[in-house]
């Protein structure tokens, strides 16, 4: 059971202030484990790709701990994520891989999250105070074509109508969070002063 988590609460998740960086943690004869942290940013899909082609005979699994950043950087780390069936991703336990980092976390062949873990999605704006407070158009039809391509239309759909709720009632206080991931099923639950569980 997949379960999602839309966090309505007064955090703002904040981004550190690096652009990403990947970490090499450990190498053995099959797999190397690496850290990425920082903020998403442009040069951060043709870092992934140089790594990847530094070890292509090698299992690589990423641990997320990043806040995000831009949105459009986000979704080329999906894309290029995509390119490699060797690549694990997991919402680490540090921090979590949240907003544009969440969206790299969708491109793993295989995609975890950590004990005590999370994968924060929210739908993108462009000023806090009065969010979106921009014509998003093109980057939500281009998020939600990449969880189309993740998830499948029918819950890509779900997904969207969760997003937009909440953003729409909390802005960027409204999240949409995985913290769990067994077998195919999802669910949102909401927290707040209460917990409401919504499948789809």
């Amino acid at each position: 059971m997949r379960l999602l988590l839309t966090l309505i609460t007064t955090l703002l998740i904040t981004t550190p202030a690096l652009a990403g960086k990947f970490e090499v943690k450990t190498i053995d004869d099959s797999w190397i484990s690496v850290d990425y942290t920082g903020m998403v940013d442009f040069p951060d899909a043709p870092a992934l790709r140089r790594l990847m082609e530094k070890y292509p005979d090698h299992q690589i699994m990423i641990f997320i701990d990043s806040g995000g950043g831009y949105a459009y950087a986000g979704c080329d780390l999906y894309w290029e994520a995509k390119r490699h069936d060797n690549l694990h991703l997991v919402g680490g336990y540090k921090f979590g891989a949240w907003s544009a980092a969440a969206m790299f976390w969708l491109g793993g062949q295989e995609r975890h999250i950590a004990v005590g873990g999370i994968v924060g999605f929210h739908l993108a704006y462009c000023d806090p105070k009065n969010p979106p407070g921009c014509d998003t158009r093109d980057i939500d039809a281009e998020m939600h074509l990449i969880l189309e391509d993740a998830f499948g239309c029918e819950r890509a759909d779900a997904l969207r109508d969760g997003l937009e709720w909440a953003r729409g009632m909390f802005g960027v206080s409204g999240w949409v969070a995985l913290i769990d991931i067994k077998e195919s099923t999802y669910i949102i639950h909401t927290r707040g002063t209460h917990m409401e569980p919504y499948l789809f």
